[in-house]
């Protein structure tokens, strides 16, 4: 049973938007990035998702699941990671670096605890390092209860926190 679904433009700062637990600082080191895929890099407190713009607009979807999402949708986005993020308060949501957060609904509905996030995105590389008023990215974000695992790269043609 889906629990959420729901999609908003986001505004992005210093190519990133943040998944944080109940407004929690989400500021990773720079060996915290260096090791992450360059899509995601989780946190104690929740993650920090790398945008190809530098500053902008992107839309982001969400979805919270009971169980995992099956991988057939796959070839419709440029790049797929699966991650585990902690909400130890129980309420990871979608933020702005700077600026409002969107009214996206929590994507931890089972409260706290750890999941997994499939991060899948479409158009990272359109404008890469770019400022624009224009929607050219799109991120959908599903989030599911799972115990902490190696994150899985399906798709990924850039490791963003590197560029």
């Amino acid at each position: 049973m889906d629990h959420a679904a729901d999609n908003e433009v986001v505004r992005i700062d210093y190519n990133v938007f943040a998944i944080s637990d109940s407004g929690l600082p989400v500021t990773p080191s720079p060996r915290e990035l260096a090791a992450s895929s360059g899509l995601i890099c989780t946190l104690d407190t929740g993650a920090v998702i790398a945008t190809g713009i530098d500053m902008g607009y992107v839309r982001v979807e969400v979805r919270a699941l009971d169980t995992e999402p099956r991988l057939e949708a796959v070839s419709e986005w440029d790049e797929v990671v699966d991650a585990s993020v902690s909400a130890p308060l129980g309420d990871l949501r979608v933020e702005a670096i700077l600026g409002d957060a969107p009214s996206l609904p929590t994507l931890t509905p089972s409260g706290p605890g750890t999941y997994r996030i499939r991060v899948s995105v479409r158009g990272r590389r359109d404008r890469l390092k770019g400022v624009t008023d224009d929607v050219v990215e799109s991120y959908l974000l599903e989030v599911w209860p799972a115990p902490s695992s190696p994150e899985v790269v399906h798709r990924l043609h850039m490791n963003r926190f590197s560029v």
